[in-house]
C-alpha cells in the first residue's frame, strides 16, 4: 500500500521531498517518544544528535536537508530546507487515547490485551486499579475506530492562523490495524473528514509506523468566505 499510496497521491510526494517524509518516518520508529494523548513529545537533545548523526540526504541531491527543531518556542516540530524554500513540519500521532492505561497494566501484569473494555479506579497518585477485558472485535470496527483517531490528531491541530498553508503535517499512524485494501477506505475518509477547515496546512502526510501506510493528501484551498 505504501508504494501504490505514494502514486495515487497525484504525485505530490515525488522526488526528494518523497525521500525526506520518508526520512521523517525514520525518525518516528527510531526516536518517537509518546506522552499518552499529547502525543509525540518534542524532542530532546539526546535523540536530535542520535539522528543528525545518521538522517540521510534526500534522493541524490545533497542542497536538501530534514532539521529537527531543537527551539522549544517555535511553533513546529522539524523543517525541510530545499535551496527555494523551508517547509515547516508539525508531527502527531493517532493511537487510542487509553494507550497509555494499557502501557501502565503491561507493566503491572506483563501483558495487556489490545482490544476490549477498559476501566479504572482511583487516581494514579492514589491507589489507580485498571482493569482490560479481553473482546474480539471485528476488523470494520476496527477500522474505524483507527480512522477516528487520525480525525482526532488532526483536529488537534486545527485553528485559523494556528499555523499555514507553507506548513505540512504529518501524523504517525498505528497501521498494523489496517489491511493492506483499505487504502481506499482511508483514502475517502481523509478526504471527507479530515481535510476540512479549519486545517491550515499546505498538505498532509500519513505515515505508519510498522511501514506498511504512506499516503500523502493536498489540503484544498478554502478561501475565508466559503
Amino acid at each position: 500500500m505504501s508504494a501504490r499510496g505514494l502514486a495515487h497521491r497525484k504525485n505530490y510526494a515525488s522526488g526528494s521531498w518523497a525521500s525526506a517524509i520518508f526520512s521523517l518516518r525514520d525518525l518516528i520508529l527510531e526516536n518517537a517518544c509518546f506522552s499518552g494523548a499529547a502525543g509525540l513529545s518534542r524532542f530532546t537533545r539526546k535523540s536530535i544528535r542520535s539522528v543528525c548523526s545518521r538522517v540521510r540526504r534526500y534522493g541524490d541531491r545533497k542542497d536538501v536537508f530534514f532539521v529537527p527543531n531543537l527551539d522549544q518556542g517555535r511553533d513546529f516540530d522539524a523543517q525541510i530546507r530545499e535551496p527555494s524554500r523551508t517547509i515547516p513540519i508539525e508531527i502527531t500521532s493517532a493511537h487510542d487515547p487509553h494507550e497509555h492505561l494499557r502501557m501502565e497494566y503491561f507493566v503491572q501484569h506483563h501483558y495487556v490485551p489490545l482490544t476490549g473494555p477498559l476501566t479504572v479506579q482511583g487516581t494514579k497518585r492514589k491507589d489507580r486499579q485498571i482493569g482490560v477485558l479481553l473482546e474480539c472485535v471485528g476488523h470494520e470496527e476496527s477500522r474505524a475506530d483507527h480512522l477516528t483517531f487520525i480525525k482526532t490528531a488532526a483536529e488537534g491541530k486545527k485553528g485559523l492562523g494556528r499555523y499555514g498553508k507553507n506548513y505540512e503535517l504529518l501524523i504517525a499512524v498505528e497501521d498494523r490495524w489496517f489491511d493492506p485494501d483499505d487504502a481506499k477506505d482511508i483514502t475517502a475518509f481523509v478526504e471527507h473528514q479530515v481535510l476540512t477547515p479549519p486545517l491550515e496546512f499546505g498538505a498532509v502526510h500519513l505515515i505508519g509506523l510498522t511501514d506498511r501506510l504512506f499516503l500523502s493528501f493536498e489540503v484544498p484551498y478554502r478561501s475565508s468566505g466559503l
